[in-house]
């Protein structure tokens, strides 16, 4: 089988790409994404990264985003728009892929609305609890719809949809097993797969208080529009070299290794985007989830709310929290010792992405 994948939501897609490697070794697998996140940045795209270290097919799509709140960039961005569906309608017709399964985001929708003239199947899969912008557009044209969560079958039940699960890392599967704990309790930064600069420069002043009680690893990302690594990086280098040696910093956490130090992490701090907050359900972690801006993202807020009624963990808000707002928090997780969950969702969590593949197989062959 040859397939294509593409979307904005790296996480998941990683996961199934993983399975199907593992699983059917001879399928074709090709990956349309975005090589550099941000404009006019050099840095490369974490799924860019990650695609390349498994020796796959990685094709840079430059499309258009659908910014609805700013008309005026809504009409300057229809022309990248459509020389997206152009370059995508190449670039099928060249592959000529069985199916193309779409993880959401605006670069999957010229993709999909491509393989939709083509007569190509098209799988779109749902990452959070609402169902974003594009992949309302994709869902009214795909021939499944596969969903995260049951609260989201209620969204529009039109839909040739049904719940496939959240996939998740294959290293976070597996890293149940990895329990050669410190000592020393350990706290996990992480902001996203691209980092984020509030946080890093919230930890950054908390360092000195942290490390007299904890052992940090901090993921602070690659963007050259702050340069995070660098600045933290000779922070580090001034420390006394026992305090430094707690403090372990990493512009990106592979694929392999964020699964074990998810395990490790007695306390996870992070952002609320809905792949990190079901990797921190399956393994049950102790988190304190800063959202980002509802005004930019009302995603992640619904995301850390729910997080906190599982009772693992809590949230702040970036516009209210302060170093001793967090540092407070820190110390009540640290005490909290709510039971394991037996909530069935967090155990499907484990299987989501052998039920992707299931369905794109019963699509390819209906």
């Amino acid at each position: 089988m040859r397939i294509v994948i593409t979307g904005g939501h790296p996480g998941p897609a990683l996961a199934v790409i993983d399975h199907i490697r593992t699983s059917y070794p001879d399928w074709k697998i090709y990956f349309v994404g975005t090589k550099n996140p941000l404009t006019d940045d050099k840095a490369l795209s974490f799924e860019y990264k990650e695609i390349a270290t498994r020796g796959l097919s990685f094709i840079n799509l430059d499309t258009g985003k659908f910014d609805r709140a700013n008309k005026l960039k809504l009409i300057l961005n229809s022309y990248k728009i459509a020389r997206g569906y152009f370059k995508s309608l190449a670039i099928l017709k060249r592959i000529k892929p069985d199916v193309v399964l779409s993880f959401g985001g605006y670069l999957a929708v010229p993709v999909a609305f491509g393989a939709k003239t083509l007569g190509i199947k098209i799988l779109t899969h749902e990452q959070t609890f609402g169902v974003g912008f594009a992949n309302r557009l994709i869902a009214r044209i795909a021939d499944r719809v596969l969903l995260s969560w049951e609260e989201t079958k209620l969204v529009d039940p039109r839909w040739k949809s049904l719940v496939t699960g959240l996939p998740i890392r294959k290293s976070v599967i597996n890293a149940k097993t990895q329990m050669d704990k410190s000592k020393l309790p350990l706290i996990l930064v992480m902001g996203g797969s691209q980092g984020a600069h509030f946080i890093n420069q919230l930890i950054g002043n908390m360092l000195d208080d942290l490390l007299s009680v904890f052992r940090v690893v901090h993921q602070v990302g690659d963007s050259s529009a702050y340069d995070d690594y660098v600045t933290l990086n000779h922070k580090r280098k001034e420390m006394k070299q026992e305090i430094g040696d707690k403090y372990e910093l990493y512009k990106h956490i592979s694929t392999e290794k964020i699964g074990t130090y998810l395990e490790l992490a007695d306390i996870v701090i992070s952002r609320a985007g809905i792949n990190t907050m079901a990797e921190l359900l399956y393994l049950q972690k102790k988190a304190v989830l800063i959202p980002l801006l509802e005004s930019i993202n009302p995603e992640q807020l619904v995301n850390a709310r729910y997080y906190k009624e599982t009772q693992l963990g809590t949230y702040l808000k970036q516009d209210e929290v302060t170093p001793e707002k967090l540092h407070n928090e820190i110390n009540n997780i640290a005490k909290n010792n709510a039971a394991k969950s037996d909530i069935p969702v967090f155990k499907m969590l484990e299987f989501a992405a052998d039920n992707v593949v299931k369905e794109l197989i019963a699509v390819t062959n209906g």
